[in-house]
This record gives structure tokens, sequence and C-alpha cells, in this order.
């Protein structure tokens, strides 16, 4: 039976200064907090000739405003640009619609509220029904205001043993991709939350927050098996601040140069991007040559260009070798400390047990090799 293919696609996350991102970038999602101006439109028009923008949910805010005193309140009243304050955070989901008519996005997290691992029970179960009301609130409008665009919904349990748990509350016939949060996941809980979805036959998710190598990798796994149409991801990894300066990324490994540790090393903002890539071993050609920069292209201006184009071109590195065949023998031979690359080949492992024998098989192998900190899932 011949495999389906399934696109991997890298999604960095712009705000509405990121003017050269918004050019050069053929996958994109959208901040929401921080939208494109109605008095610029040529970013917003630039928009139309992506494969895909996506827009976030504002998840992330509330997750920020959730450890502090800020109350976190759903409106539909109070528009959020102009009524947030220091005290209270408002979510508006006629705001976030309105946001993917004028940026044209294609597929759009409705308004969630995240969950921490410590949260009591009375709490997690508040936010999940304010994640309910918010999509309740929220699907009417979008049929009227962004009817172009796809909805998806972020899957936010407080660990893996509440992952079906949570769907069967949270979803809706009207949305069709899922999400679930890489960052600070483990392959294990990347690999069983894919093995769920695609058990459930979910064709389209986006897994939200990292573009670490070895969280790439399971993705890529997920990819060359074909259990989707469609894996999208995203991250600000390709912004590269570090210590209020700017960093690169080796496109072979996704290590930041120079290193965190390299002090002396550092990078001159107001320095020539090429001269830089020379300087610290980049591939300017490879990956800026085709865009005829100026003579006079500087660092501040270019280097989250270049890092855009290099997640990408890993990206479809790992999901190249993942349809050859070739991804185990090249994790198997890489730069990942022990630990990690066991971790990550345990995922594929289990991966490859979904798509064989089913989800259940998928649950055995998690229960067996389950990371530490997490609850047994069910």
């Amino acid at each position: 039976m011949k495999t389906r293919y399934c696109s991997l696609l890298y999604a960095p996350v712009l705000n509405e200064s990121d003017v050269n991102a918004v050019r050069y970038c053929r996958t994109c999602m959208i901040n929401p907090f921080t939208p494109f101006q109605r008095n610029e439109p040529a970013p917003i028009a630039s928009l139309a000739d992506k494969e895909m923008v996506l827009s976030d949910s504002t998840g992330y805010q509330a997750l920020r405003a959730f450890p502090t005193a800020k109350r976190v309140v759903l409106t539909m009243t109070a528009r959020p640009d102009r009524h947030s304050t220091d005290e209270v955070l408002f979510l508006n989901p006629f705001h976030n619609c309105m946001d993917n008519a004028r940026t044209g996005a294609t597929t759009a997290f409705l308004i969630d509220y995240p969950t921490f691992g410590e949260d009591s029970e009375e709490v997690y179960k508040w936010k999940l029904r304010m994640s309910q009301k918010a999509r309740d609130l929220t699907l009417p409008l979008a049929a009227k205001l962004c009817p172009e665009t796809e909805l998806a919904i972020a899957l936010q349990p407080r660990h893996m043993g509440e992952l079906e748990e949570y769907y069967e509350e949270i979803a809706t016939p009207e949305v069709r991709t899922y999400g679930f949060p890489l960052r600070g996941s483990h392959p294990l809980n990347i690999a069983y939350a894919l093995s769920f979805l695609h058990h459930r036959g979910i064709l389209k998710v986006h897994m939200l927050g990292s573009s670490a190598p070895h969280r790439i990798m399971v993705l890529a796994a997920a990819a060359g098996l074909g259990m989707f149409d469609r894996i999208t991801f995203d991250s600000l990894t390709w912004q590269g601040h570090y210590a209020g300066k700017r960093q690169f990324f080796d496109h072979e490994t996704l290590r930041a140069m120079p290193r965190r540790d390299n002090k002396a090393g550092r990078i001159d903002e107001d320095g020539l991007i090429r001269l830089l890539l020379d300087e610290h071993g980049g591939d300017f050609n490879l990956f800026l040559g085709g865009l005829q920069l100026p003579d006079d292209a500087t660092v501040k201006e270019w280097i989250g260009i270049y890092n855009i184009r290099v997640f990408q071109y890993f990206t479809d590195r790992m999901a190249g070798l993942a349809r050859r065949g070739e991804l185990v023998d090249f994790v198997k031979d890489s730069w990942l400390p022990p630990k990690r690359k066991n971790a990550v080949l345990n995922a594929i492992e289990m991966l490859h047990r979904s798509a064989k024998d089913g989800h259940d098989a998928a649950v055995a192998f998690y229960a067996k090799n389950a990371p530490q900190d997490a609850s047994q899932a069910s």
C-alpha cells in the first residue's frame, strides 16, 4: 500500500515589525496580540503569496498571565489591543476573527486557556470550561467574519493521561485541525499525541512552540509514515536573541552560533551579514544568495531571514530522510546526547508501531517507556 504524502512545514511566529520575514518566508504564524496595523497594508498584501498563514490563539499571553496576579477575562465587547492593562488581559473572539479576515489567515486557533501540570482539578476544569466557552462564542462569529479560515483547537491536558478526555470535551465537527504543545514536551509525549490524533482520523495537526531538532525529528517520522496530510509547527527561535544580541543557527545541527558560552564571538548587529556568516561558518549562498541582497545588508536586517531558511532546510531534510527510511540511522549517528537520542529513537519506534498496529500498540509501548515526569496514559 502506498504511503500518503504528508507535508511538514515550519511556521515562524511573526509580529508587525518583522517586515522582511513576512516578505520572504513561505509559511508563517501571526501573533494576534501584536496584529499587523491597518495603516500598513504592504505586509498584509504579501501574506497572500504565502503557502500558509496561521494565526495564534492568544493562549501564550494567557499562559504568561496565569502565574501572576493578572486576570484573564473572556469578553465579546472590550478590544484587547485597546483595553488590556497591567491588571487584566482581555481575550476577544470577535477581535481574533476580524484579524483572521484582515490578514487572510488560512488556519487560526481558537482562544484557549493553557494548563500547567501543577494545576488543581478545580483550576483545570475551569480552564477547560473557559476554552469550551471561547470555542462556542467563536464558531458562529468565524462563520460570518472569516469563513475562508480553517479553525484549529489546541489540546491542553495537564499530562498525557488526560489527552483523550480533553479531546472528547473540546473537539467539534466544525474543527478538523488540532494542536499539541511542543514546548517542553518529551519526544514520547509528542509521538503519543500524534498517534492518538492519527487514529481519531485527524489529517492536519499543528504543534505549538518549539523548533528543537529532536522534536522536529519526531514530527518528521510521522510525516514519513504518512500519518497525516499536513504537519505544521511554530516557534520564535528564528529571532535568535541572546543577551541582547543576535544569533544564527547552524543548518546541520540547529545549534546557535556563536555559542552562548562564547562571549567574545557575539554578533555585531551593524556588521555585514555576508562577512558574519563567512567568519562563523554560515552558508550565505545557500540561504540568502538567491535574494539579491544589497552589498550593505546588515546582520540586524537579514539574520532572521537566514534563520528561517535554515529551519525550513533542516525540516525538509529530516522529512526527506524519514520518507526514504533513513531517519533512524541518521539519529543513531547524530550529535544528540545519548539520553535525548534514545528518547527520539523510542518515539520513532512508537510511531511505527502505531502506524502498523494501531494506537493500542502505542499505548502499550508508552506504558513501558514513558518519561518519569509523565503520568500514565490511559
